[in-house]
């Protein structure tokens, strides 16, 4: 008997109260593991199946078990992402699985984003270094917008100062300071006079 044919058979042995269990299928177990990298050093991520049983994790290969049920199977998601950091998951297998998944694959990453703002005021063929955090040094001959070539991540603090002064200005750097919690910073006001 097919598949199929088997599970439409025993829907209608349980609509008619022949068979004594069809309280959704027998409970087994079955085991998930796999590998989680790229989360940052300490941070953990919660992973949870549809039964809402949480399992917090961190980098490295894991394995534990679910509770399931054969004729609803399981699934699998993360409940709760680690501060600062987006994960993913690979190969977690379709809704409903009732089987051991050996390579489940999770792979986290953290969101960057770039520091600038604009230059106001600098002579013609003079130029101004500025810092990001006492480096990333970026040197400009004339006014307009800029960005540091090095973004930052999520969450970092930045402190943008004057390194090297143009010859016979001076220049004032206004929003110099902050973290890129919501995004590209881009209202650093550097103005010269």
């Amino acid at each position: 008997m097919d598949l199929n044919r088997k599970f439409i058979y025993l829907a209608l042995l349980c609509s008619v109260g022949l068979l004594s269990a069809c309280g959704g299928g027998r409970d087994m177990q079955v085991t998930v593991a796999g590998q989680i990298s790229g989360l940052n050093s300490g941070a953990t991520l919660t992973l949870q199946d549809n039964e809402g049983t949480n399992v917090t994790l961190s980098n490295g290969p894991f394995s534990f078990t679910v509770d399931v049920n054969d004729y609803s199977g399981y699934s699998i998601g993360i409940s709760q992402q680690p501060l600062n950091q987006n994960c993913n998951l690979a190969n977690q297998g379709p809704n409903g699985q009732i089987s051991n998944l050996g390579n489940l694959n999770i792979v986290c990453t953290t969101p960057t984003f770039n520091i600038g703002g604009s230059v106001f005021g600098l002579a013609s063929g003079q130029s101004v270094t500025l810092l990001d955090n006492g480096g990333d040094a970026l040197t400009l001959n004339q006014n307009g917008p800029f960005t540091f070539a090095t973004p930052l991540a999520l969450g970092s603090s930045y402190t943008v100062t004057v390194g090297q002064q143009p010859t016979g200005q001076s220049c004032v750097v206004a929003n110099a300071v902050g973290n890129s919690l919501l995004g590209d910073v881009s209202n650093v006001s550097v103005t010269c006079q």
